[in-house]
């Protein structure tokens, strides 16, 4: 009995006492949660990083013009304290004043700042209870995705049973210095609709996404001929026009807008092209495509006049030779562009005045020859 209570008493001697450091501390008591935010993290703490890998998704709303709208979602596993969370993989261009974040939970950041030896990387601080994965949602503004749209219509030739084709194409550049792979995108066509599309695999920086948002869309074309020139202006010899293709486009929906190119092509497998063309709005508003070439009718402008009256009035008169070297009739459209301030003195009747100058349709059999003119007044 003698020697157990022995063993005992030098087991309880064995026993270190509490840390001297602890007793010996004269800060005043406080909680364990505002204790830790006062305390800096220690050098060489490793902050916890948030990857591209991390993404629950990423969404892109990319507008006809100006910056784009990201919705970049992530899981971030955060430890029970104090937390440094460094989030890297986000957009060389993003703006910084439009950054906008939120992470699920009780707690989230008050701060989060841009990593300045590091444009792609942000980091926050922040405090939690309990430990686990949290979804942080970044929204920002992001410039340098450039999005590009075209079209390709596809013409019947000679006898071809068909239809005409009107195919939409996407162009996006990322340019932003981050890599945007299996993004979803919403993306601008034409007015203010958009069309949800996917950026499959890989995105890098520096490289271009081509999308067909949608199939080939059937259209009614009504095809003819249009040559445009210069009315105001002298001309000291005679000269040829160029002649293009009017396909006016009846019961298209959504037209593009003017000035979006197109791609003109044959219905044949392989097809052959036509020549690049714009879009563009006649005078009753349907909308048409101008482009390619045509040597069907040839067009000659010949300037009859050119005189200026003194002040400030010019007197101009045109004279254009057409002829149809073609062995079927053909419609052409003549528009004469006049800048200023002027009024039609010879060919009123048969001309129609546009916001922009005249023009005249004319339809021209199988190898015929036509003159037509008119004479204008130009005040300066």
């Amino acid at each position: 009995m003698i020697r157990y209570a022995l063993a005992v008493l030098l087991l309880a001697v064995g026993i270190p006492s509490a840390p001297a450091q602890q007793a010996a501390d004269p800060s005043p008591a406080t909680d364990g949660e505002q204790a830790l935010e006062a305390m800096p993290l220690e050098a060489g703490t490793d902050a916890l990083t948030s990857t591209a890998d991390d993404r629950l998704s990423l969404q892109l709303r990319v507008p006809a013009d100006g910056p784009a709208l990201v919705v970049d979602q992530r899981e971030v596993a955060l430890l029970a304290g104090r937390n440094r969370i460094r989030i890297r993989d986000l957009p060389r261009t993003l703006r910084d004043l439009s950054l906008h974040w939120h992470l699920d939970g009780p707690a989230e950041p008050a701060r989060i700042s841009r990593i300045s030896r590091d444009a792609s990387a942000w980091e926050a601080d922040l405090f939690v209870e309990a430990g686990g994965s949290r979804r942080l949602t970044l929204t920002y503004l992001v410039d340098e995705l450039n999005r590009g749209l075209d079209y390709r219509l596809a013409l019947p030739v000679g006898d071809q049973d068909a239809w005409p084709r009107l195919t939409a194409a996407v162009t996006l550049e990322n340019r932003t210095g981050a890599d945007l792979g299996n993004a979803g995108l919403s993306v601008a066509l034409n007015g203010d609709g958009m069309t949800r599309l996917q950026a499959q695999g890989p995105w890098p920086p520096n490289t271009l996404l081509r999308i067909r948002p949608e199939p080939p869309t059937q259209v009614d074309v009504k095809q003819s001929l249009i040559t445009q020139a210069r009315g105001d202006l002298p001309a000291e010899s005679p000269w040829r026009t160029a002649v293009q293709y009017l396909l006016e486009l009846e019961g298209l929906e959504h037209p593009p807008g003017a000035d979006t190119p197109v791609t003109l092509v044959t219905a044949d497998n392989p097809p052959r092209p036509l020549g690049e063309g714009r879009f563009a709005t006649t005078i009753d508003g349907t909308p048409a495509v101008i482009g390619g070439g045509s040597d069907a009718v040839t067009v000659r402008r010949v300037q009859a006049a050119y005189r200026d009256e003194g002040e400030g009035e010019i007197d101009i008169a045109w004279r254009i030779e057409l002829h149809n070297r073609d062995r079927i009739d053909h419609r052409i459209n003549l528009i004469e562009r006049i800048d200023g301030g002027w009024t039609i003195e010879e060919g009123e009747d048969d001309w129609q005045r546009t916001p922009v100058g005249l023009s005249r349709q004319l339809d021209l059999a199988a190898g015929e020859r036509r003159e037509v003119g008119y004479r204008i007044r130009l005040f300066r």
